[in-house]
């Protein structure tokens, strides 16, 4: 009997590892059970909690089946419990106290269950089912991370040249932008970054590997899609992260450091280049109001806005901050700039924790920042950092954690990082 739940916790864990990332952006799919709304996400990661707990418990008192590999999964296990746990522990109480100091604590409660409780089961999940070996043992869940690259990478590229899917005002040329299957342009690039720079990651892995010609094509193809995803989106955050995240690969690759070089000076020229065009244009004005209010346009001076009647915010609740899900009534306040709509959140992932999550938060998530890099510093295996500063660099004018697929995937990647041996 227990080498019977053995295989099928076997099958389980390949075909589960492979699913979850394309499952990520399924989260558009809602739904109710009962009074409670929930997600196809949602109910795809506690039905594979609920599998995968069964698993566990019926092989409990179970021996590895061979030695090497039994202390292998033990080593992991300790490592886990030593260096994730009190930071998870950390971020799920600084997070449950926002629940109960916000306006609408159900809807609260709500963002908690699926931006910090059920990644978490995800995270614990991924612990166990993914053995602690190179990465390329880990077929499954790359190749998954592969698959909805291209996947979204290609249904990128028809939305855009035939406008199919794409919601006003994002649909009209020109100045079309693809959504993908999310409904906003950022959304799609939010996504591709992390998951693109992973595939990059893994191509140039298996290039200086030696792998197979096939394999090497197919997450090649996935990186290049998820910078095609990147442009037709036109997110000048996401391709700033992007390539900001390509050049980081090549400088930490010993083998691309020098190209990694060049590209670091051509990317400096290219910066410096558009931000004197954009400095030379009208929105030089001593009323940026004002200069706003007629170039809207210029989404990064817009987020400038934003930013001040945020941080207004943050000096008006600097400890405790507003509670989850508060971020469009605390703004009411102090919104100033009336001529344009109340954002859903500030653009600003350091804003966004410090608001919805107070100070305790805000440290929290840098604790668990801080783990992923301890955790990549005690493997030796430096450009598992990269995803990290992805996310990080994105999040300095957006806001890639709190929603659904992106608090997901930080902890895939956080995983995934943590097992890179």
């Amino acid at each position: 009997m227990i080498s019977k739940f053995k295989i099928q916790n076997s099958k389980f864990s390949n075909v589960w590892l492979f699913l979850l990332p394309i499952i990520l952006p399924l989260y558009v799919v809602r739904f109710n059970i009962g009074p409670l709304p929930t997600t196809l996400l949602e109910v795809f990661v506690l039905v594979s909690f609920a599998v995968w707990l069964v698993f566990k418990l019926a092989t409990r008192n179970s021996q590895p089946v061979a030695p090497d590999s039994g202390l292998q999964v033990t080593s992991y296990k300790l490592q886990v419990t030593s260096r994730w746990f009190w930071p998870i522990v950390a971020w799920l109480v600084a997070t449950l106290i926002a629940v109960f100091i916000a306006p609408d604590k159900w809807a609260a409660l709500g963002h908690w269950r699926a931006f910090m409780f059920e990644p978490i089961l995800v995270f614990v999940m991924l612990g166990d089912l993914i053995p602690p070996a190179p990465l390329n043992k880990r077929g499954g869940l790359m190749f998954g991370i592969a698959t909805i690259c291209i996947l979204l990478g290609l249904y990128s590229i028809f939305q855009y040249f035939t406008g199919w899917g794409i919601p006003s005002p994002w649909d009209v040329l020109p100045g079309r932008r693809a959504t993908g299957i999310f409904g906003f342009p950022n959304g799609l690039s939010l996504f591709m970054a992390p998951f693109g720079i992973v595939c990059f990651i893994e191509w140039l892995r298996k290039i200086w590997d030696g792998e197979g010609l096939a394999s090497r094509i197919l997450f090649l193809s996935a990186a290049a899609l998820a910078g095609v995803a990147e442009i037709l989106a036109q997110s000048l955050g996401g391709l700033l992260a992007l390539g900001i995240g390509l050049i980081l690969a090549l400088l930490i690759n010993k083998h691309t450091r020098r190209v990694g070089l060049v590209m670091t000076i051509l990317g400096v020229i290219v910066a410096g280049i558009v931000g004197y065009k954009i400095l030379g244009t009208q929105l030089r004005s001593t009323d940026l109001n004002a200069s706003l209010a007629l170039n809207k346009r210029w989404s990064s001076m817009v987020r400038t806005v934003i930013w001040q009647e945020s941080w207004q915010i943050v000096k008006a609740h600097p400890l405790m901050g507003t509670g989850l899900r508060s971020y469009q009534t605390a703004i009411i306040p102090f919104h100033k700039a009336t001529w344009m709509e109340i954002f859903p959140h500030p653009h600003n992932i350091v804003l966004m924790l410090w608001i919805e999550t107070g100070l305790l938060g805000l440290l929290a998530f840098v604790l668990l920042c801080a783990t992923w890099v301890m955790a990549v510093k005690k493997n030796k295996n430096w450009i598992w950092l990269v995803p990290l500063v992805v996310i990080l660099a994105h999040g300095m004018v957006d806001m890639p954690y709190f929603k659904n697929d992106l608090a997901m995937q930080f902890w895939i990647l956080a995983a995934l990082a943590s097992l890179a041996i």
